[in-house]
């Protein structure tokens, strides 16, 4: 499911405000645009993990919003900024592979691929 703009749980005030300040991009649309990017960013750092889409949002969330309120040029609010933090560090650590309770989207099955190992001999002589 696509991550919407009243995903990023801003009240109508907050969304306006950010909506206006963001005008001046010259971007149809700037702030899907920040929410695609982070969706983007999300999905890069964690593309060989499975996560709940309420953890996904999370970060969506939390990178659009820091991406939003950089660009818009009124300052990032000091929860907004920490929220970034948190979730961006927690990204670097999933894409590490620090994080071993979460389930792996890629499976081998098979030895070596699937393919029968051969174990070589060499002939000797004398």
């Amino acid at each position: 499911m696509a991550f919407l703009q009243s995903d990023l749980l801003l009240t109508a005030d907050k969304l306006a405000q950010l909506t206006n300040a963001l005008a001046s991009l010259g971007q149809a649309d700037p702030l899907q645009t920040c929410i695609t990017e982070a969706t983007a960013d999300v999905a890069r750092f964690t593309a060989s993990y499975t996560l709940e889409a309420a953890a996904t949002n999370g970060f969506i969330r939390a990178l659009a919003l820091y991406r939003a309120y950089a660009l818009a040029g009124t300052g990032v609010p000091p929860e907004v900024q920490k929220n970034y933090d948190e979730s961006k560090a927690e990204l670097v650590a999933i894409s590490e592979g620090k994080r071993k309770n979460l389930p792996s989207t890629s499976t081998v099955t098979g030895n070596y691929g699937g393919e029968t190992q051969l174990t070589m001999r060499t002939h000797q002589t004398t």
